[in-house]
């Protein structure tokens, strides 16, 4: 990466952490199971903090074994994303959650449509969103790394290869990247259903996204503001042209709302996944 291409990344990572977000890069992220392809410790802090009871009920069943408790949970996590999609993959996990021993846990919460319920609030509002930079992803390729990962409550959501044209590189790099060494297969963050639910190719100037990595048949769609991208560029001068997936797309509220709200399990050319709204499309949260 170089330094006009470290510089957007730093500016990426920056405005997630003004919306919330918490930040960790490769070196200090070693709660990352590349087997399971979560964040343990994520996990760990999610059912702590939000389900403290259930959480305490489990590890009593296991006389007190916290390290077994957790080991079960995401051993739970793991065999739920590798069912077949209907009722499985990443995306369900976060709608349906998981049951351990008979004890059911949440691994995500919808922004409550009212405030005031205590309970409610309290799991909304300690949603852990974690980027990490350069993510370790890969279980053979263990010096390979993706530029950007995203993480809900310790979970996969997202990926992003950055680029900068002014470095010669522009989003069909990062498309190519995807398609040329981001194959799916042993690394389950790149599988489909299973794995990540997108991964944006993002340059300083344009944008795109996939649902589905498959080597040289991957898709992927334009994720701009406009033509050019000139809508969102027009209106904000003095940031970079795709700020918007930052200040917008993931910010926390919208982020949720997408998951929540206008995700779908599909399947395309037999291949399930899950289809992510256009930019556009967010109109309706607004």
């Amino acid at each position: 990466m170089d330094n006009h291409e470290k510089r957007f990344q730093n500016a990426f990572i920056a405005g997630l952490i003004e919306n919330g977000w918490v930040y960790s890069w490769q070196e200090g992220c070693a709660g990352y199971d590349r087997i399971n392809a979560v964040i343990s410790s994520d996990i760990l802090t999610w059912l702590e903090t939000t389900q403290s009871e259930k959480w305490d009920k489990l590890v009593r069943s296991l006389a007190g074994d916290l390290t077994g408790a957790l080991a079960l949970v995401v051993e739970q996590i793991t065999r739920f994303r590798e069912s077949p999609p209907e009722n499985g993959g990443t995306y369900n996990l976060f709608l349906e959650g998981i049951t351990v021993r008979g004890i059911k846990f949440d691994m995500f919460h919808a922004e409550p449509a009212t405030r005031g319920n205590g309970h409610a609030d309290l799991m909304y509002e300690n949603m852990i969103f974690r980027v990490v930079s350069e993510f370790p992803y890969s279980l053979s390729k263990t010096h390979d790394a993706i530029d950007l990962g995203f993480f809900i409550n310790g979970v996969p959501v997202g990926t992003a290869e950055l680029k900068s044209p002014v470095a010669g590189q522009g989003v069909g790099e990062a498309e190519k990247q995807y398609r040329d060494d981001r194959i799916p297969g042993k690394d389950m963050v790149l599988n489909p259903s299973s794995g990540a639910l997108f991964h944006f190719a993002v340059a300083t100037d344009l944008a795109s996204m996939t649902t589905a990595l498959r080597g040289d048949k991957t898709q992927f769609i334009p994720f701009n503001t406009g033509i050019d991208n000139n809508a969102w560029a027009e209106s904000h001068p003095a940031d970079y042209p795709t700020s918007y997936i930052w200040k917008e797309v993931l910010e926390r509220r919208t982020f949720t709302m997408i998951i929540s709200g206008m995700m779908r399990n599909v399947v395309f050319d037999d291949v399930p996944q899950t289809r992510f709204p256009r930019y556009h499309q967010l109109d309706n949260l607004k």
